[in-house]
């Protein structure tokens, strides 16, 4: 199975429910709280803030999170479902089922992690699953804790419990190995919501695309398209597997932010894609083999054969493009630092790499080097 496998089911089953569907809406939308549709909500909280009535609505949704500071996966994509809090046991239902029949999950490899104040997620959950399938967030859990607000004022909030997948592939790692552990064998897919407003409450169901699919495979998401195929030329190349890895986050990130127009800038989503790209350079700088030949590397980069989502040709281009700005800007901060040396002023690292935009380990060769 494919992950467009996945969406063409879910399209098909959903229409078949009588949900009003929807087509993924763009990254960048009017509302300029938001830097990128981030979830299957964002496209309508508008509705959800007014507290519009919502008939229940399903939509495959592109979504972006900037994570260039943890080097986690920027790009994903989500099954979302929306309606009124009275349709709550339908939509939960639905989704339940479409896992279950559609994608043929089994019933005691599903699991739920939910609060023990939630008493009506938690009414709902009983029925529907086994006792030992249900499982409570610790008092100091992070990963579980599905509670958010949106908004000054709180104009959205929202409380769940986590879906999550017992591997079929993986063993467990040791006979305590539960849903807190950080093994992979039990993979959180997504969640069920109940989502306040001020005017009216709602339900949504958002489970991760790329989630269920690592979740099914029992993979690494990097050792699936087109995260592969870009690691695996990265390696030929003579890339450690660590550079290959984040080189291949922030190239399938940035082919998407082009795919959507956007250009490196120094305001807003402009920035974050220039962010991005000198991620890339920095990381290619770094490795010994291309630390003179960064063009050669950026010329020779793949597009890749299984490409879902992302304009990799156009992103070749801004990276070609811009390079030699940033190496000029690389030398003109080295330059900085012998002035700054010679006057006996020097600054902290940490001001040369985020006032003059030098890579860490080039600081720290350029003051080593008296």
């Amino acid at each position: 199975m494919k992950m467009q496998d996945i969406i063409s089911k879910a399209y098909n089953y959903y229409n078949k429910r009588n949900y009003k569907t929807y087509k993924s809406f763009p990254l960048l939308l009017s509302d300029k709280s938001l830097l990128f549709t981030n979830s299957t909500i964002a496209p309508f909280k508008p509705n959800l803030v007014n507290g519009e009535k919502i008939e229940n609505l399903f939509l495959v949704q592109n979504c972006f999170r900037n994570h260039y500071k943890s080097d986690g996966l920027f790009g994903f994509r989500m099954l979302g479902t929306l309606g009124q809090i009275e349709k709550m046991n339908d939509i939960f239902d639905d989704s339940l089922f479409f896992l279950k029949n559609i994608l043929k999950i089994e019933d005691k490899k599903l699991h739920i992690v939910i609060h023990k104040n939630d008493s009506d997620l938690l009414g709902y959950v009983i029925r529907r699953f086994s006792t030992s399938n249900i499982h409570f967030c610790k008092k100091d859990e992070k990963n579980y804790g599905t509670v958010w607000s949106f908004g000054e004022g709180e104009l959205l909030t929202g409380r769940g419990l986590t879906l999550v997948i017992e591997s079929s592939i993986l063993n467990k790692c040791n006979h305590s190995c539960n849903v807190y552990c950080d093994c992979n064998y039990y993979f959180p897919i997504g969640n069920f919501i109940i989502i306040q407003s001020k005017m009216n409450t709602y339900v949504e169901v958002g489970i991760g695309i790329e989630s269920i699919y690592v979740a099914l495979l029992g993979v690494d998401y990097l050792m699936t398209p087109p995260y592969k195929e870009i690691i695996s030329f990265l390696q030929i190349k003579k890339f450690t597997y660590q550079n290959s890895s984040k080189l291949a986050k922030y190239y399938v990130a940035g082919s998407i932010l082009s795919s959507e127009g956007i250009n490196p800038s120094n305001k807003k989503q402009g920035y974050v894609l220039k962010r991005i790209i000198r991620k890339i350079y920095e990381i290619i700088l770094s490795e010994e083999n291309y630390l003179q030949d960064i063009e050669t590397i950026l010329n020779e980069f793949i597009t890749p054969k299984e490409n879902e989502w992302g304009n990799f040709n156009k992103f070749k281009l801004q990276l070609l493009n811009n390079h030699k700005s940033y190496l000029e800007t690389i030398n003109k901060g080295i330059i900085q630092i012998e002035k700054d040396r010679k006057k006996n002023k020097l600054h902290t690292v940490d001001y040369y790499n985020s006032t003059l935009g030098i890579p860490v380990f080039i600081i720290l060769k350029t003051l080593k080097n008296e």
